[in-house]
């Protein structure tokens, strides 16, 4: 929320980064809610989840059933990127991503679940 208010006080409210910067110091969530709304007409509340929680990349194992040489189905895991926009402090983020900190991940393409469906 801070770089939210901090970037409509420089682009928005024509203030230099240092006068932000100070205007900002020793605010309260509630105040910097108050700013946005007041001053912008932003409700942060309907801010996109990347402006509010930033990006987290993430190395997901992804499973994918494919056709074999025999032509029997057999299953490949590969390793890809995911970007995220989502809140890695709640539990939600570390019940869905385990592997993170070494434990075991199994999401398939078929199950429905993807990186950044949030």
């Amino acid at each position: 929320m801070y770089n939210t208010c901090f970037w409509a006080l420089v682009d928005k409210g024509g203030l230099n980064r240092k006068e932000a910067e100070k205007r900002l110091s020793g605010t309260l969530s509630k105040d910097k809610h108050e700013l946005l709304f007041s001053e912008f007409g932003i409700n942060y509340n309907n801010e996109a989840e990347i402006f509010k929680k930033g990006s987290v990349l993430i190395r997901d194992k992804q499973h994918t059933n494919v056709a074999g040489p025999d032509g029997q189905p057999t299953q490949r895991t590969s390793s890809v990127v995911s970007i995220l926009h989502c809140d890695i402090i709640k539990d939600k983020f570390w019940t869905q991503h385990p592997e993170i900190l070494g434990g075991k991940a199994a999401r398939t393409e078929e199950s429905g679940d993807s990186a950044g469906a949030e």
